[in-house]
């Protein structure tokens, strides 16, 4: 819509339309976008997470078709713009419940596409959102976003903090779900930190809850986390073990993300053991994987490739 088009329309709007129709308008239209954020979401992410509220039958009168992952995450895209512009309305109106909605809707697209200094300030909003609330759930899930994005920047000792609180929180409410997410990303700082026996024990009780609550992608992912941190412990064999489980796991129930992870891992361990023609072809399998679903470490493992194409040849 042209600019000079849309203010004419705003300023009839203002002029003519009554206070509760325009505020009945703009709530259906904040309704379309979590409820269809919300809907791409549970598509294109790669981990099942806590739900914040019951689903709740809302029907809304149109709401575009979303047959598969690919589908979503170009509506998602394509509408990022306007889904920020919802969220910052919702922030700017003391909207609590539904900061906390859109924000876990978009949480992954953020952390998927960045920029992660934006994705940690709305993550933290969100916090402070669900703190006004009491919405404990709320809280255990924007503090889990928020280690990981700490990971992501770096910021290892505030990743552990956060996701020790989260795991807290998560306990107190019983949701075993959450629990194994936090002790995943808990491994995973912990390991980044140097502090590898706490990692351990960390990944160790994330495998078993996702065991037990029958969550398959959780445990290929928990699975390569240890495989990563058998590795860089120096522990080849039970590294390419753990690698080698992800992998069938991950593609006996189709996790392309995952399988791609298994086998950069795979790779990683046969250049530790000095096999870099194996290292090789592991790491691209894993490149092509990631290139084909958008995945951001594609740049990472492609700069990986060229570092091992400059390494002297091995026999």
């Amino acid at each position: 819509m042209h600019d000079l088009i849309r203010e004419h329309a705003r300023v009839l709007a203002d002029r003519l339309d009554p206070d509760r129709d325009r505020d009945d308008a703009t709530t259906r239209l904040l309704d379309y976008y979590q409820h269809t954020a919300a809907r791409a979401d549970t598509l294109t992410r790669r981990q099942t997470r806590p739900a914040l509220v019951p689903a709740d039958g809302t029907s809304l009168a149109a709401v575009p078709a979303l047959p598969g992952r690919e589908q979503a995450l170009a509506w998602t895209r394509s509408e990022r713009a306007s889904l920020l512009a919802c969220l910052d309305h919702a922030t700017r109106n003391g909207q609590d419940a539904r900061v906390i909605g859109l924000t876990a809707a978009l949480a992954d697209l953020l952390r998927r596409d960045g920029p992660w200094a934006d994705a940690i300030t709305r993550q933290t909003t969100a916090l402070e959102a669900a703190r006004h609330l009491g919405d404990r759930l709320g809280q255990a899930n924007a503090l889990n976003y928020l280690g990981d994005l700490g990971r992501l920047t770096g910021d290892y000792a505030a990743a552990v903090r956060v996701q020790e609180e989260a795991l807290d929180i998560y306990r107190d409410l019983g949701n075993r779900l959450g629990q194994a997410i936090a002790f995943l990303y808990l491994g995973n700082a912990q390991r980044l930190t140097g502090d590898y026996r706490a990692a351990a024990r960390a990944l160790e009780q994330a495998l078993g809850i996702y065991r037990d609550i029958g969550d398959r992608g959780g445990e290929a992912e928990a699975l390569n986390e240890r495989g990563t941190l058998y590795r860089v412990s120096g522990d080849l064999a039970h590294a390419e073990g753990c690698h080698h489980q992800a992998l069938d796991l991950t593609r006996q129930i189709g996790l392309s993300w995952d399988e791609a992870h298994a086998l950069a891992g795979l790779g990683r361990c046969a250049q530790a053991a000095g096999h870099n023609a194996e290292a090789e072809n592991k790491l691209r399998q894993a490149l092509a994987i990631f290139r084909r679903i958008g995945a951001a470490e594609a740049a990472d493992l492609l700069a990986e490739l060229e570092a091992l194409a400059d390494a002297p040849p091995t026999t």
